[in-house]
């Protein structure tokens, strides 16, 4: 099991650069695209994106469990691995149970909204706050999972060349 879970790790890790990737860069613009109605795009991506941070939950546990499984030099890169994995995993954790719920209940209140501009104003800019901060985020998590890919990567070469 342990061969098959360190096995599984660089798969983990593109998995997930594959996954933010096409969400962000064709799932979202496609939908926002396609449906000329804003509300009702930001209706269908309040509803798709819990979705898709359960799939971030699930892949940053099993990136957790794998990080935790392999055999551990004491040196710096495998510290950066473990602190990396935790990042993710309470970064995915963040998205789905404090991020993404934050953005629906301003989208629902943004689109329920009857009262004076001023109150439109202060939610549309809380809204785009958290947009912001998770576009962001979602660029410090491509770069933590290149660079694990990375440090894999380098492990590879580095194996490959010692048994020659």
């Amino acid at each position: 099991m342990k061969k098959f879970l360190i096995a599984f790790f660089p798969c983990l890790i593109f998995g997930w650069i594959v996954l933010t990737i096409a969400t962000d860069m064709v799932v979202i613009p496609t939908l926002f695209r396609t449906l000329k109605n804003v509300n009702l795009a930001g209706l269908v991506g309040i509803n798709l994106f819990p979705k898709i941070n359960m799939v971030e939950v699930v892949l940053g546990f099993c990136l957790l469990l794998t990080t935790l499984v392999q055999e551990r030099k004491a040196n710096w890169i495998s510290r950066l691995q473990l602190v990396a994995a935790f990042f993710l995993f309470f970064l995915s954790l963040g998205y789905r149970f404090y991020l993404s719920p934050e953005i629906r209940d301003i989208t629902l209140q943004i689109q329920g909204l009857q009262s004076p501009l001023k109150s439109m104003i202060d939610l549309s800019l809380e809204h785009h706050f958290f947009h912001q901060l998770y576009i962001r985020l979602d660029i410090v998590k491509l770069v933590i999972l290149m660079m694990l890919f990375g440090i894999w990567s380098f492990g590879v070469v580095k194996n490959q060349e010692e048994k020659l």
